[in-house]
């Protein structure tokens, strides 16, 4: 979330450096998060060293819808400025995952969180009732945007400010 929103203040500050860095780590965050067996991003901790308890690299036992529609806006947006081919195929895996798991309720209400399998979660202390109210149509509007800008650039990359 904090890198899509790094790179927007890059364009505003029109710091070509600062958008490059942003995406180098979401591209590195993506690639060491993702759930390479079950699909989907582990969103609780990702952990540096092995201890008894652990292993080394993510946890997968929880899966928030907010952080894959963060990850959409992250990767529509580099696709926008780069034409990064990789960006585009994490935005295609992530939107799928996304739609197959979060938003497929059956009542046009996204889950908030999944486990590893993409099952509903039941989590301590939040209400299951409890429904998110700005991510998935923030998502949903940086990305019509986003795609607007594409479609007006008639195939070409859009222009990083200067």
């Amino acid at each position: 979330e904090t890198l899509w929103m790094i790179m927007y203040e890059a364009f505003r500050i029109k710091d070509r450096n600062l958008f490059e860095t942003c995406k180098i780590r979401v591209r590195r965050l993506i690639e060491m998060c993702w759930d390479y067996v079950y699909e989907g991003w582990g969103t609780n901790a990702f952990h540096v060293f092995s201890t008894e308890e652990h292993c080394q690299g993510p946890l997968f036992e929880v899966k928030n819808m907010w952080a894959h529609t963060e990850i959409l806006i992250a990767c529509l947006t580099i696709l926008e400025y780069t034409g990064d081919i990789w960006a585009k195929e994490w935005y295609e895996r992530t939107r799928a995952y996304a739609i197959r798991v979060f938003a497929n309720t059956g009542h046009g209400v996204w889950r908030q969180a999944v486990d590893r399998y993409g099952n509903n979660l039941k989590r301590s202390g939040i209400s299951e009732y409890r429904k998110g109210n700005f991510h998935q149509p923030r998502y949903m509007m940086m990305n019509i945007l986003t795609l607007n800008r594409m479609i007006e650039n008639n195939g070409k990359l859009t222009p990083f400010p200067e």
